[in-house]
């Protein structure tokens, strides 16, 4: 048994990189053994997390993964471990997952750890929860992210460390329609860097589900919402989104239609107007061969958006520059698609 090696550790470490793959399933078991000490738990998890540190190992035996099926096994010894050097190892561990939804069986214990992190380790804390966020920030599972709202919403609201914020909006901004309704609120808050964190990351996570509800959004009576919406909107970089927003021009609500026409105008540079009918003919005659135009907010857009020409001229043309340089790499990276 590996958990025999004790003091001579560096042996069965040695032995488990050279078998490489076969060696975490090895190790899991032991790991979540409840007779393993915190001490031998903490050389187990090093020796997981660091597989593929060493270039040798990784060109002779090829690159080490953690499967899916061993998280249910990490996230258990995770919840049992109350020391920072075991749960950090093995929060860094499970970065090496390869399936990210299977992660979301993860999430509750990771919740926990936000909320209680080592507690024998107290001036650790705040580490800790920055490695859990390393690891949420990696789940692909939109149900499971939606069970962590409630303790990413605390961090919004100052409960624990500041620098936890912006990490809190891209798990929001991943986790659905409660977490985006959380993020339309901080919207409203009059921290211009907490908004346009919001706006990227909103723009990050797009999806089908996700458009939709950013289009629920422009229901919002408050124009700043609306704007902050088109906003996200216009930074859609996939065609297959075209038709949700075409559909929205039927809906009853005005500033809907208003808002998404002006998106649709912007983002394939046709001008059918509000009817959705020539929206959906052209679509269907032309949606194999359209290619999407990628929204580039002018200078005088950006000025509009964060005040007074001559007080922030500066700091617009510079925002300015910032989205036409991400502009030009996402063409590029399309084009190589």
């Amino acid at each position: 048994m590996i958990d025999r090696y004790g003091d001579n550790w560096w042996i069965a470490e040695s032995a488990l990189k050279e078998i490489g793959q076969p060696a975490v399933l090895l190790m899991i078991p032991v790991l979540r053994n409840e007779s393993t000490n915190d001490e031998m738990r903490y050389k187990i998890a090093y020796t997981l997390r660091t597989m593929n540190s060493d270039t040798a190992y990784v060109e002779k035996r090829g690159k080490v993964v953690i499967p899916g099926e061993c998280i249910p096994d990490l996230a258990d010894t995770l919840r049992n471990s109350s020391k920072y050097n075991v749960q950090s190892e093995i929060l860094m561990a499970m970065e090496m997952v390869d399936d990210a939804h299977a992660l979301g069986v993860a999430v509750p214990v990771l919740v926990e750890i936000i909320r209680n992190p080592a507690p024998v380790n107290p001036d650790k804390a705040d580490s800790v929860r920055s490695d859990v966020f390393k690891v949420l920030l990696k789940v692909d599972d939109e149900k499971a992210l939606a069970t962590a709202v409630p303790v990413l919403v605390e961090i919004m609201d100052g409960k624990y460390a500041s620098n936890l914020e912006f990490d809190a909006i891209n798990v929001l901004a991943k986790s659905g329609r409660d977490g985006i309704a959380h993020l339309v609120e901080y919207w409203k808050r009059d921290e211009r860097e907490v908004g346009e964190v919001i706006t990227e990351a909103l723009a990050k996570n797009m999806s089908a589900s996700k458009v939709q509800i950013l289009i629920d959004t422009l229901k919002n009576p408050d124009v700043t919402i609306q704007k902050k919406t088109v906003n996200v909107l216009l930074r859609i970089r996939d065609k297959r989104f075209i038709p949700i927003l075409v559909a929205a021009l039927d809906e009853k609500n005005n500033s809907v239609r208003k808002n998404v026409l002006a998106v649709l105008q912007r983002l394939t540079g046709r001008k059918f107007g509000a009817d959705s009918k020539k929206w959906k003919n052209w679509w269907e005659k032309e949606k194999d061969i359209f290619e999407m135009r990628w929204y580039q907010p002018s200078p005088a857009e950006v000025i509009q958006e964060i005040g007074s020409p001559t007080k922030h001229a500066e700091e617009a043309m510079k925002k300015s520059r910032e989205f036409q340089e991400r502009t030009r790499k996402m063409n590029e990276e399309s084009s190589k698609r």
